[in-house]
């Protein structure tokens, strides 16, 4: 029988990034004999997407009775920077849903913690016995320092999403740049003038052609603005908006492409193709996965926005950084482990 596995990231709510790493996820169990299910923002869209059962996110009853195994991630869902009860919620859904079912965190990324609720959940869970797989040495560091015992690395699963690169090592001149802000529901139209004029400032279309790249609705709407404003100042080379599908994600980039992130999961791909990439700080995951990669990072301003466009280069070379099977193998173990405890528990 093959055993049904909730997964618990953060699937349906627009975001490119979180599709690309449950749909690795998924296909990663499906690939172990393991039946997939998801949590959902928009439970019809996440059926479609990935051809799972998908579940409402503030849904208990449905999902208990069907699943087998619940895995809490993947994703950055163990934090507190965007919301003060973020990791308290996710946290409770793990306790409540996975009770007396195999368990385990998979592909998560853990911090900024910095509230009281956060740290007491956290450390509730960590007297659990369930491995703990997180994407990145600094949150398993955090998880460590909150009594976390059974932890391990593993790259994020958006690689496993990704097609090989196809070039190694190769010369190229830079014909386009793509620009990565995070958009906003909050004056939304400040940060669209802040883009606008950083990329009229800079005169970087001038030189090489401009795609705005949208992860999320948000992100699309601050782009849509910004290229508004552009138009109304300037007739040539106008930056385009690309708004891909998970489908699309491999596609994305181009030797000449060079990379200017706001976007944790666009700074990913940078570096799996091997473009040349530097990140806008906006925030904790940003800030340390560009410390990570050696690159250079710029305030999530109009100036810093600015300055990281007149840094572009005329000339890169492309040194793509896919990570290895061996990297993954905690992660293959953990699911593998997950897999066989709950085809025992349900018989």
């Amino acid at each position: 029988m093959s055993p049904h596995i909730l997964i618990a990231g953060w699937a349906g709510a627009g975001n490119l990034g979180d599709e690309l790493i449950a749909a690795a996820l998924a296909n990663l169990l499906h690939e172990r004999g393991a039946v997939a299910g998801m949590y959902s923002e928009d439970p019809p869209a996440t059926s479609a997407l990935h051809g799972v059962i998908a579940f409402p996110t503030r849904s208990i009853r449905a999902p208990r009775r069907w699943a087998d195994g619940f895995i809490l991630g993947p994703g950055g869902l163990l934090q507190d920077q965007t919301s003060a009860i973020s990791c308290a919620v996710h946290l409770g859904r793990f306790a409540v849903v996975g009770a007396a079912r195999p368990t385990a965190g998979i592909g998560l990324g853990v911090g900024p913690i910095s509230r009281w609720p956060s740290r007491a959940s956290l450390r509730l869970a960590a007297r659990t016995q369930p491995r703990w797989i997180t994407r990145d040495r600094a949150s398993q560091e955090l998880l460590a320092t909150l009594g976390f015992r059974h932890t391990a690395v593993a790259p994020d699963l958006a690689h496993l999403a990704l097609a090989k690169p196809n070039h190694q090592h190769s010369e190229h001149d830079v014909r386009r740049v793509v620009l990565a802000p995070r958009g906003t529901v909050v004056n939304r139209s400040d940060r669209a003038a802040e883009l606008a004029a950083a990329i009229t400032t800079s005169r970087i279309h001038e030189r090489v052609d401009v795609a705005l790249l949208a992860m999320t609705p948000e992100d699309e709407a601050v782009g849509a603005d910004a290229i508004s404003l552009i138009e109304q100042s300037s007739r040539d080379r106008i930056p385009s908006m690309v708004r891909p599908t998970p489908a699309e994600a491999s596609s994305l980039l181009q030797p000449g492409d060079h990379v200017i992130s706001g976007r944790f999961h666009v700074a990913l791909m940078a570096n799996h193709f091997g473009n040349g990439w530097s990140a806008i700080d906006s925030g904790h995951k940003m800030r340390s996965y560009a410390h990570d990669s050696g690159v250079s990072t710029y305030p999530e301003t109009e100036a810093g926005l600015t300055k990281a466009l007149e840094s572009v280069p005329s000339h890169h070379r492309l040194r793509p950084q896919p990570p290895t099977e061996r990297e993954y193998e905690p992660l293959y173990s953990a699911l593998e482990q997950l897999i066989s405890q709950a085809r025992r528990a349900s018989g």
